[in-house]
């Protein structure tokens, strides 16, 4: 995604060198101090706007990467997502939630160990993130680190109340420890969030009829 061309390129070479010919202008009284000190304010101030704009198109080109790298993470093709990471972390170095799917890819990729490490920085960024605390949590999970893995996905139900999924999975981790009774809670709260879901996917249809099993098999 090019976002500096040669055109704009040109235009804020321009924009910074104006006040040069201007000064030369008016140090041959061609203008007035007023007109010569106006114009160089003009255009410093439309190169500053364009340096914003380009550093905005950067963070939203960044964005659209990471989207579509979820995407092919969704479709398995985890080295085509991977490469859009790579894209998105080269145009904007900061944007957070490239990090995020990159420890995501990592998780799908099994690689647990990098995922943990990518998730750990991005919550040093960002410690409100409810995305990057539910990724840690399915890592913890995938490396039998339940009491880690509950207290990320509590933490994640606490920035994000509404988070259906995370409640499911809470439920899951609480199995593992033998807390039926937090188990059963949190199966509850799933399923109180799930019916209010419009026409839930079949990933959640099948979430749904679990949850309903595991609630009577756990009284």
């Amino acid at each position: 995604m090019k976002v500096l061309t040669v055109k704009k390129i040109f235009l804020m070479l321009g924009l910074l060198l104006l006040p040069g010919p201007l000064f030369w202008l008016f140090a041959h009284k061609a203008i007035d101090s007023g007109m010569f000190f106006l114009s160089a304010l003009v255009s410093w101030g439309l190169l500053v706007a364009n340096l914003w704009d380009v550093q905005v198109q950067k963070k939203q080109g960044a964005l659209s990467l990471v989207g579509e790298a979820r995407e092919l993470m969704e479709k398995g093709q985890m080295h085509a997502a991977g490469n859009k990471l790579s894209e998105a972390l080269k145009l904007d170095h900061g944007c957070f939630e490239a990090r995020v799917a990159r420890g995501e890819l990592y998780s799908l990729e099994r690689d647990y160990e990098k995922a943990r490490r990518a998730l750990v920085e991005a919550l040093d960024i960002k410690k409100d993130s409810f995305r990057a605390h539910y990724a840690l949590g399915t890592v913890y999970l995938n490396e039998q680190k339940i009491f880690e893995a509950i207290s990320e996905f509590r933490r994640t139900i606490q920035l994000k109340p509404d988070f259906s999924e995370a409640q499911f999975i809470l439920a899951q981790a609480y199995e593992l420890t033998g807390e039926k009774e937090k188990a059963v809670e949190s199966y509850k709260a799933f399923l109180e969030l799930a019916q209010s879901e419009m026409a839930p996917g079949q990933k959640m249809a099948r979430y749904i009829e679990r949850a309903q099993e595991k609630v009577k098999a756990l009284k």
